[in-house]
């Protein structure tokens, strides 16, 4: 990671079952679906919060 960007994050969409992938956490092993059904919301409740 180069210093010369702290604090700057380069923005990237992540959908579905693709990992997310987290210079900070190499390791991670965490899909986007994976954080939205945490949240418990099922598909109907989100589509009807992002449209």
């Amino acid at each position: 990671m180069s210093y010369e960007n702290r604090g700057l994050y380069e923005e990237r969409v992540f959908q579905g079952n693709e990992r997310i992938i987290s210079p900070m956490l190499p390791d991670l092993e965490l899909t986007t679906e994976m954080v939205l059904n945490a949240g418990g919301l099922d598909d109907e409740l989100l589509l009807s919060i992002l449209l």
